[in-house]
């Protein structure tokens, strides 16, 4: 599986037009800065339109992606308008225990921890070259690490049988989260530009709390920070250099690495696609 380079997609990442072909108009939330809509960039960023470079219509106002979900009142309140049913936490119980989610009444709550460990794995982030290859071996990782296969193959499976809109989160929501996201994108045929496009878009959401927890750190531990809060597109990349390697191609990662019969990736692709 060719793919582009990342990096070529990330200035006209807000620009760019969202995926699906009605509008999406996917509330901020103050309290969860990268909460949005699977189905493309809200129209508070530039969204809104068809992208032309579709073959695939993902609807709307059903499943939602995020960063962690300690809501304020407002923003519960904003979540319970959405109709959301279901919370897919992606996180490792320490980070749960650190800040556990705040929910609308009713809105089931399940754990899938993608590490399968109780803490987040160890990075190097001392330099900015040693932080960019962490990243690389922590998204690929994704791809190789059998445990962290089988458990985002739960959560795609979870997303297929939630019976009211999903929303699934890490803590930052950009890196288990947009895997998550690529996954679920790729089943719905969505084209890889678009799909790295809304993967970086997590860049714009997060901005202003990202540039703020620089600002209390040392001056020489910003460099390497600075790396593991964003999302970079040698991050993605070594994500799907893995798939062509071990894979072949999506598809391949799906059935094979995965496990996903042509029946459930059907039923996931029903939920997705109009």
């Amino acid at each position: 599986m060719r793919h582009l380079s990342a990096a070529i997609l990330l200035a006209c990442c807000l620009a760019a037009p969202a995926l699906a072909g009605q509008p999406i108009n996917t509330p901020r939330l103050a309290s969860a800065d990268n909460f949005r809509d699977l189905a493309g960039i809200s129209a508070a960023y530039g969204g809104g339109q068809t992208d032309p470079a579709g073959t695939a219509s993902l609807r709307p106002d059903i499943v939602y992606r995020s960063n962690a979900l300690a809501l304020s009142p407002a923003d519960k309140m904003s979540l319970a308008k959405l109709g959301i049913g279901e919370d897919i936490d992606l996180r490792t119980p320490a980070e749960i225990q650190k800040q556990p989610d705040q929910l609308p009444p009713g809105v089931i709550y399940k754990n899938v921890n993608i590490f399968g460990g109780a803490t987040l794995p160890v990075l190097d982030l001392s330099t900015e070259a040693a932080a960019d290859q962490a990243g690389v071996s922590f998204y690929r990782a994704f791809v190789t690490n059998a445990a962290e296969r089988q458990n985002f193959r739960i959560a795609l499976l979870d997303v297929a049988q939630a019976k009211k809109p999903v929303v699934f989160h890490c803590t930052a929501g950009k890196d288990r989260s947009g895997w998550l996201a690529v996954l679920l994108q790729s089943v719905a045929g969505v084209p890889q530009p678009v799909i790295v496009r809304d993967y970086l878009a997590s860049n714009a959401y997060t901005a202003a709390r990202v540039k703020a927890t620089l600002a209390t750190l040392p001056p020489a531990k910003r460099a390497g920070y600075e790396v593991m809060l964003t999302v970079r597109p040698e991050f993605l990349d070594a994500s799907f250099t893995a798939v062509q390697q071990n894979y072949g191609d999506m598809q391949g990662y799906l059935t094979k690495g995965l496990g996903l019969t042509p029946a459930q990736l059907a039923e996931l692709r029903a939920k997705l696609v109009d």
